[in-house]
């Protein structure tokens, strides 16, 4: 065993001894906080459990089963946790804080999985370990990776079957990641594969820290198509300009703050993390912080020029390793495209939010100045119904209703993606054929752009995504007061596919990829984009 891992696992067990303890009391007062948010905020905690008696059992539960001697936060984390985990709800969850093994966050494995349709495989690996390349994951530690899941998802909640593939294989790579869910992984751990001949292999490998010994990882990615140094980019991928590829990594560009006030929850969450990125200090204007921070609306203006220039067909849009954000993001860019068709929404679907004081606090606004600005006379607690479901009489208005918000709402922002769009003269830039490339991380504000562009017939290619289509969506940030556990809590109750409940759940890919389709290329970082151009060289797409 690494001599430094030993000497901090040895470390940890002896601060668990003295970790400091939360009071019985106190812990008493988290719990019912927990569930006060929860039936105030979130639009249904109770059909998981049956009803509201049922949910108010389980939380009584564990308010009597606390143990005197109280408990540290990580062991509140794990106690807590399955309250929220019951709902299936990836937006609802308690977020493991700091703890004892936070010493240990430096250790990885020294291979990476990748997920296909049909199984957990070894995508990439140290020189060490190239022979696992492509080698299917089957047990974790003698357990069948189902029932290593099965573990997790008693404290993680997870949406469907590739969101479970998703967390397993991220978390397990991670040695104090998945020690804070699963307390009994040790410094080493046992993996049983199969190759490509099926037959089985039994390894075990240690968890590293690259700190003390660089891990130089053989990087399967041939085609340098991907930019792993940035969050957008895009190009051309053929010399005749006719296929673009434009990666959006996460929905966090500049859209996600501009129309927040600077010092709502939400703004100052985006621009930490972007002047986090940048290492510099933040201005203290909003025009100035914002204009250092990437723009979609910019980027995707230029390349659609370039692709209306070039007389292009082909946008593949990747969304592979996007796990979501703000919707904001990409409006503009559909604009962009599709002109006011975006405003004519008559896809079937529901959302459903509840009003509720965490909701209003994140926009720093008060009930009557959303009831002001809604037109509405909504009180805490009330459900707001929004439905595509419109009389004939009353889709003009809609439509209407619809654009003249995209539009003031961007004019209020004061940046350049209003001067853009309104500079359109209300004409699409660029109508190009959408290709979207997805996988179980595709997440969230990503899934929803995914699903918003299926009605223009996008197609999607790679592995079903980790996000279910009838789901609970839009996570509140808030904090438990003795603890000082930090989570999320949804806002409202989303329907995109109400009369098909199995595509609800998992929304598979027009071009689904399995362990053979990766192995064609060579367990190719890009394989879905190098499947994507196969398909539209050959005239399939």
């Amino acid at each position: 065993m690494n001599k430094t891992l030993l000497a901090l696992i040895f470390t940890v067990i002896v601060f668990t001894g003295f970790a400091q303890k939360i009071s019985k009391q106190n812990l008493e007062k988290d719990i019912k906080q927990m569930a006060k948010i929860l039936d105030e905020t979130h639009p249904d905690p109770f059909s998981a459990y049956g009803n509201r008696i049922e949910f108010y059992r389980e939380v009584n539960h564990l308010i009597t089963d606390l143990p005197e001697m109280g408990m540290d936060t990580l062991e509140f984390f794990k106690y807590l946790s399955p309250l929220l985990s019951k709902l299936d709800d990836g937006h609802t969850q308690l977020k493991p804080t700091k703890s004892k093994l936070y010493k240990l966050k430096d250790y990885i494995l020294p291979i990476k999985f990748s997920i296909a349709d049909d199984c957990i495989f070894v995508s990439e690996t140290t020189e060490e370990y190239n022979n696992l390349l492509g080698y299917k994951l089957t047990k974790i530690n003698g357990e069948s990776v189902e029932e290593f899941t099965k573990k997790l998802k008693k404290i993680k909640p997870l949406e469907n079957r590739f969101h479970e593939t998703l967390v397993v294989s991220g978390y397990i790579k991670k040695y104090a990641l998945i020690k804070t869910y699963i307390s009994e992984i040790q410094s080493k751990i046992k993996f049983e594969f199969k190759d490509s001949e099926n037959q089985n292999h039994l390894c075990e490998l240690e968890y590293l820290n690259p700190k003390e010994k660089e891990i130089i990882w053989i990087k399967t990615d041939k085609h340098k198509i991907y930019n792993d140094s940035k969050m957008i980019d895009w190009k051309f991928v053929d010399k005749e300009k006719k296929i673009a590829y434009l990666q959006i990594d996460q929905m966090a560009t500049r859209e996600a703050l501009e129309q927040f006030p600077v010092k709502s929850p939400i703004f100052q969450s985006y621009a930490d993390y972007w002047y986090k990125k940048f290492g510099k200090e933040m201005p203290e204007v909003k025009h100035d912080i914002l204009k250092n921070i990437p723009s979609l609306t910019e980027m995707s203006f230029e390349l659609l020029k370039e692709m209306k220039k070039n007389n292009s067909k082909h946008l593949v849009i990747d969304l592979r390793k996007n796990g979501g954000g703000n919707t904001q993001c990409y409006q503009p860019l559909m604009y962009m495209m599709y002109g006011n068709k975006i405003f004519n929404d008559t896809v079937s679907r529901e959302v459903v939010t509840k009003i509720s004081k965490l909701l209003l606090d994140r926009s720093k606004t008060t009930l009557e100045e959303y009831n002001k600005k809604n037109k509405s006379n909504y009180e805490f607690g009330d459900m707001k119904f929004w439905s595509s479901k419109i009389a004939p009489e009353k889709r003009d208005e809609e439509i209407l209703t619809s654009k003249n918000s995209f539009f003031n709402n961007l004019k209020e922002a004061e940046t350049s993606t209003y001067e853009i769009v309104s500079g359109l003269n209300e004409k699409p830039v660029f109508t190009p054929k959408v290709v979207i490339l997805v996988s179980p991380n595709t997440f969230s504000a990503a899934y929803t752009m995914l699903y918003k562009l299926l009605p223009y017939g996008a197609v999607t290619v790679g592995v079903t995504p980790g996000q279910a289509g009838n789901t609970y969506m839009d996570g509140i940030r808030f904090s438990l007061d003795e603890s000082g556990l930090k989570g999320v809590v949804s806002k409202c109750r989303q329907v995109y596919f109400p009369y098909d409940k199995a595509k609800g759940k998992e929304l598979t890919p027009n071009y689904k990829m399995q362990w053979s389709d990766f192995k064609k290329y060579n367990f190719d970082a890009n394989a879905e984009l190098l499947y994507t151009l196969d398909l539209i060289n050959s005239g399939v797409l």
